[in-house]
Formats: C-alpha cells, structure tokens, sequence
C-alpha cells in the first residue's frame, strides 16, 4: 500500500502510514503481509545490488516505493478465508480496497 496511493489520500482516520506499523498491527492479529520482498528496489532481498549495477540513491522514487510495499499472501499454502482475512484487515483498516475485489469476497 503505498502512502500516495489516490484512495489513501486524505483518510482521517489518524490511522499510521507508515508500512512497518501496519506489519505490525496486521502481525497481532496473525495476518502476515511482508514475504520478504520488500525494502529494496531489486530483488530478491538477498540480491547484491551493487553485481548488478545498481547504486544506492540512483533511483530514489524506486527506494521509496520500495520502502512502502505491503505484499499480500500469494503463496501455495493460503486459504481463501486467510486471503479474505488479509483484505478485510486493509479494508477496514486503510479503506483502499477496491469494489471488485470487495464483490468476489
């Protein structure tokens, strides 16, 4: 979720925007949404960045998006009522999900 991201604009909630926060929040209430591929503009995080011609501060907007990555579970194991979970969790919590992913729900 990124924090310019058009429907998180402007919320007034007093809701924290900061991404490790809501890690945190979401991890307390055991929904898991950082796999590790976040914090770095090339991946995966374990990428030695400078073998592949990349300089640290050469792209800010990439670090900063990068930064600001939540990622929600995709992997072989996740149960559709653990996906729903997820989302219900940034919906309620951020108000950003969209209509259709709220209408397969």
């Amino acid at each position: 979720i990124h924090p310019n991201h058009p429907k998180g604009r402007g919320l007034s909630n007093g809701v924290n925007k900061d991404p490790d926060e809501i890690l945190k929040l979401a991890r307390k209430r055991k929904i898991y949404l950082d796999d590790g591929w976040r914090k770095s503009p090339i991946v995966p995080p374990d990428t030695e960045i400078e073998k592949m011609g990349y300089t640290l501060g050469s792209c800010p907007r990439a670090e900063k998006i990068a930064n600001s990555i939540l990622n929600l579970p995709t992997h072989i194991n996740i149960s559709k009522k653990r996906l729903k979970r997820s989302l219900i969790f940034l919906d309620n919590f951020h108000n950003i999900i969209s209509t259709t992913v709220k209408n397969i729900l």
